[in-house]
């Protein structure tokens, strides 16, 4: 299953979907409704053609199923020795289903949107995953022409097999339920059904003006306890909708296998997250822990809306965090048309020496619209660059970054800055210098870890470096995959500048240090060098008096928060970056996670403006 057993994926697509087709539908608000129930085995269409299907499935692949394959059959022939099957169905209120449509439904692998039938209200290929039969039936109503119509299909997924009736014949994996005949599978086609079959009847019948209507056939409750279902899909649900749920544009109707039915909406909302908000880390498979969703609810609930982001079609709530509140570290949350994206800092940005706070920047139309829904990819979380570069480069990431640095300004005005009085030196928080300071130390050029292929970025010593080359003892062996191909193994060579700083690591949402808060003061002048750079290193615990010293671990940044601006990495994140050398404030977000903060290191080494 994606994702491992989570619910997560299932639930946020469906739920994606649907608030889609409502809004194409120009519909006030989005209703969905979830209804688990067990139905007789005999009401699935196409029941008896599925079942010489899987046997055949099974004869073709009985030499080597596979450990995958083995679980799937298991599961499958599970579900057919029983009379009855239980289902999940999902109802909408959104712009439904016609044949045209359907038609890319059950493409697979489709996943564009506007060729695709994701904003009909269908959460199509991730709904299998829910799925103990891989078999899940569609239905339909929308307008043609002014009047009502209704459209229905199934899609199966077994494996490739042969015909039973002709061995030379040979099935493909996916079976559809077609017209021609409205018992089979596989059968070819896409002229579909118009009638109801009794399966979909009911749910049908409840649709008053256009809908649609998924059925998940043999709904294994997300591989848990099937009390617990319905908890965890109103949990997922209100985590990743909160922003929709909240502003009245979605509510979710539940009902469960004994017919008890509850909601979410904006009266329950608060409730059903504050029962989550002691889970500081995301469940396994999922993406967005129970207190940053609560923490989120809470700045859109009770927090204020800042006027003039600066960014077209964005809207911002804040919420300052309070002394009992027990946090410490600023959140900003992304959604996108009423959906959680992202709180990955990479993209929201650090701020530093600003009073502690939570955040939601709602997208719901303009430029930035485009470019996040564009960055986003298939599954709908976290923004990628690389899905927006292009040939001339990356100008929409370029774009995205500037529209992001304009919020990040003005929730850093609206936050201000803690008083010199309120800040405080932990234990880890590490002064360097004083009144001397002793000879600026050469940065040597290390020698690469065994392992690197031919092409790789190798330091080379500038004009005047000391150089050394001890020889690496074998290192662990290279793990899979071609090497990050914009990130250095080892930085250049420099001299380091004289300066007293201090550098704070800092956690984010799941208690991983991923980010430095950096002071400094430089001790000598500078006289017209513009830049320098910063790396970032974790000591070996050996230097060049040990017999095999081990190179130190230079971890990869993103980017650099400066008094100025922001530089960004490319790619996966580069060993060094350069920024205007200044006395300041810097908040360096790394694109690797420290495993010991009182290890780290940073430098700062003279560069000439430009390299």
């Amino acid at each position: 299953m994606t994702r491992g057993n989570s619910p997560e994926p299932v639930v946020r697509e469906l739920l994606q979907n649907c608030l889609d087709a409502a809004r194409d539908a120009e519909r006030r608000c989005a209703e969905v409704w979830f209804t688990i129930t067990d139905i007789p085995l005999a009401n699935l269409p196409g029941i008896d053609d599925y079942r010489v299907a899987f046997e055949a499935s099974k004869a073709h692949h009985a030499g080597d199923p596979g450990p995958d394959k083995a679980v799937a059959v298991e599961r499958i022939e599970s579900v057919l020795a029983s009379d009855r099957v239980c289902v999940l169905y999902c109802r909408d209120n959104g712009i439904g289903l016609d044949q045209e449509s359907l038609s890319r439904v059950i493409s697979e692998g489709s996943t564009d949107k506007k060729t695709g039938g994701g904003s009909t209200g269908v959460g199509h290929l991730s709904a299998f995953s829910a799925s103990d039969l891989r078999c899940v039936f569609y239905g339909g109503r929308s307008r043609v022409n002014g009047a009502l119509r209704d459209a229905f299909s199934g899609h199966a997924v077994l494996a490739s097999h042969r015909s039973p009736d002709n061995p030379k014949v040979g099935r493909r994996a996916s079976g559809y339920w077609v017209r021609r005949d409205m018992e089979s599978f596989w059968a070819g086609g896409e002229n579909f059904p118009d009638a109801s079959p009794l399966l979909l009847a009911h749910e049908m019948d409840r649709i008053d003006d256009t809908g649609s209507v998924v059925c998940i056939t043999g709904f294994n409750s997300f591989r848990d306890d099937p009390a617990k279902a319905v908890k965890s899909l109103k949990r997922v649900a209100a985590a990743h909708f909160f922003a929709a749920i909240e502003r009245g544009e979605m509510i979710i109707h539940v009902c469960d296998v004994d017919g008890k039915k509850s909601v979410v909406d904006r009266d329950t909302l608060g409730a059903i997250l504050e029962g989550d908000k002691g889970r500081t880390s995301a469940r396994a498979g999922e993406r967005i822990s129970g207190q940053q969703a609560w923490r989120a609810w809470r700045a859109l609930h009770g927090g204020r809306e800042l006027v003039d982001v600066g960014v077209d079609g964005v809207h911002v709530w804040f919420r300052p965090i309070e002394d009992d509140d027990g946090f410490k570290d600023s959140r900003v949350q992304l959604c996108r048309a009423g959906m959680w994206i992202t709180n990955d800092r990479k993209h929201l940005g650090k701020f530093g020496n600003c009073r502690p706070f939570d955040a939601v920047v709602l997208v719901n139309g303009g430029e930035m619209y485009e470019i996040v829904r564009a960055a986003e990819g298939p599954d709908h979380i976290d923004i990628e660059p690389k899905r927006l570069s292009t040939g001339n480069g990356n100008p929409r990431w370029t774009r995205l970054s500037e529209m992001l640095s304009a919020i990040q300004e003005r929730l850093r005005s609206e936050a201000g800055e803690i008083e010199s009085a309120d800040r405080h030196t932990p234990d880890n928080f590490a002064i360097f210098g004083g009144s001397r300071v002793p000879e600026a130390e050469k940065v040597l050029p290390l020698k690469p870890r065994r392992g690197i292929e031919k092409g790789d970025e190798i330091a080379t010593p500038g004009p005047g470096d000391e150089v050394v080359t001890p020889d690496d003892p074998p290192g662990p062996p290279r793990p899979p995959g071609p090497p990050h191909p914009h990130r250095r193994l080892t930085p250049k060579p420099g001299g380091i500048i004289p300066m007293r700083y201090s550098a704070l690591p800092q956690t984010n949402g799941e208690g991983e240090y991923d980010t430095l808060r950096v002071s400094w003061k430089i001790l000598e002048k500078q006289g017209a060098l513009g830049e320098a750079g910063v790396r970032v290193r974790v000591p070996s615990g050996s230097d060049s008096t040990c017999e095999n010293p081990l190179s130190p671990q230079w971890l990869g940044i993103q980017a650099i928060e400066h008094p100025g601006g922001t530089v960004y990495a490319n790619g996966d994140g580069e060993t060094e970056l350069s920024i205007p050398l200044e006395d300041g404030t810097l908040t360096i977000m790394l694109a690797d996670t420290i495993a010991d903060p009182n290890a780290v290191e940073v430098e700062v080494v003279r560069r000439r403006r430009g390299g």
